[in-house]
């Protein structure tokens, strides 16, 4: 799969979650689901970056799984969405 596409597949999962927490739903499953979103875009974000420096497919994908991923631009945004005030 080339880098690109894997971008851009991270990017569409981050418009979800962003979407999906100013939605006023369920707010359990609102929180689940974005929380899920988020870690597959910094998953496939990883992934990205691996391939893009020319890593082959299974071992991006490896070195993916034992990344300590960086939620911190992420988590302002899943703290908003947990603590704010909403129907449950």
């Amino acid at each position: 799969m080339p880098a690109e596409r894997i971008r851009e597949a991270a990017e569409v999962a981050r418009e979800i979650a962003e979407r999906l927490a100013r939605l006023k739903v369920s707010r359990r499953s609102a929180v689940q689901a974005t929380m899920t979103l988020t870690l597959a875009h910094a998953y496939l974000r990883e992934y990205a970056r691996l391939l893009a420096e020319g890593a082959h497919e299974d071992d991006a994908l490896v070195a993916t799984m034992d990344a300590r991923l960086d939620l911190a631009a992420t988590q302002p945004a899943l703290m908003r969405l947990m603590f704010a005030p909403g129907e449950e």
